[in-house]
């Protein structure tokens, strides 16, 4: 144990509680929800751009829960333990830790490509249909998916799965490898971008929540004023789009909240040599990612239920469609 460092029996606990058990519970709900999310919005169709960005939303939330279900089956102790051909601590480090973080650097991104694709709408509505066509967001949408699973291929250049002889088992199993690879490869790269995305995104989604919810208010204010004077199509109208700046700005204030420990996390990673893998902070560096992670977890369980809440549309869908289970 490093300098000041968290007890290790402490560090344990936090991990099992929360990693091996609440992670595993929220990522069990979430995947649910969201496969439940992807059947809607297919349902719904595509014609809308906002059903697109959400369905590719739902797509990642699903592939990130799974691989935190992984991490928590990986450090659950009767499988650490267990007499199995595979380490399951090298396991989940080589499979889980790059592979989340592009997940989640892409929910980063989708997250802030919907607040400013509402935003657009909101802002300049007569230029939104001409720029923002279907085709353009199919394009940013796979742009973002694509440029974001790069930024792991630095890490698997030199790091791989394989078979190799634990002394301690003493049979052959499946864990971590160098791979002999002598390029150009810095893991500390993929970790900057990580960063830099994360942190940009972030901001992003500030700006635009801050002009969504300013909007929001403004219109409420100006329905509230014409209610006698607009014929009631036009107010019919309104009332829609204010039910998708809400849903949009609901969701990013989860995604803010939520993301808030992964961020202070991230700074702290940066400005401090210790908190690290390697460093004399180790305990305190895991402990706090374990937070992080399970918070990214409740961001990508919560969109159901923001969805059945918030969106009217959403909700006559799901009755339609699951009217058996009510």
């Amino acid at each position: 144990m490093g300098r000041n460092d968290l007890n290790r029996e402490l560090y344990q606990q936090f991990i099992l509680v929360n990693i091996v058990y609440l992670n595993a519970v929220v990522s069990l709900v979430g995947v649910a929800g969201n496969i439940v999310n992807l059947v809607i919005f297919v349902r719904q169709g595509f014609g809308d751009n906002i059903n697109r960005s959400l369905f590719a939303l739902a797509v990642a939330d699903i592939v990130s829960l799974l691989i935190g279900l992984i991490s928590s089956l990986c450090r659950n102790p009767d499988i650490a333990n267990a007499d199995i051909s595979l380490n399951a601590e090298e396991f989940q480090d080589v499979m889980v830790p790059f592979v989340r973080g592009a997940l989640s650097r892409i929910i980063s991104s989708v997250t802030a490509f919907i607040t400013f694709e509402r935003c657009f709408c909101v802002l300049l509505p007569l230029n939104v249909k001409t720029i923002l066509t279907a085709h353009v967001t199919d394009v940013a949408l796979c742009l973002i998916f694509l440029s974001m699973g790069l930024t792991v291929v630095p890490f698997y250049l030199v790091e791989s799965l394989g078979w190799k002889f634990d002394v301690l088992k003493n049979k052959t199993v499946l864990g971590r490898v160098h791979l002999p690879y002598t390029g150009p490869a810095d893991i500390n790269v993929t970790i900057f971008i990580h960063t830099c995305v994360q942190i940009i995104s972030y901001s992003v989604i500030v700006i635009f929540t801050f002009l969504l919810l300013v909007k929001l208010k403004q219109q409420s204010e100006w329905r509230k004023k014409m209610t006698d004077t607009l014929p009631e199509f036009s107010l019919l109208a309104k009332r829609k789009l204010n039910k998708t700046l809400a849903l949009v700005s609901t969701m990013a204030v989860t995604y803010l909240v939520c993301y808030s420990p992964m961020i202070a996390f991230q700074i702290v990673y940066f400005f401090e040599p210790g908190f690290s893998m390697f460093g004399d902070l180790v305990n305190y560096f895991l402990v706090a990612m374990s937070f992080s992670v399970l918070f990214e977890s409740f961001n990508s369980s919560l969109s159901f239920f923001l969805y059945f809440t918030i969106s009217a549309k959403y909700r006559k869908t799901f009755k339609t469609m699951f009217s058996f289970f009510l």
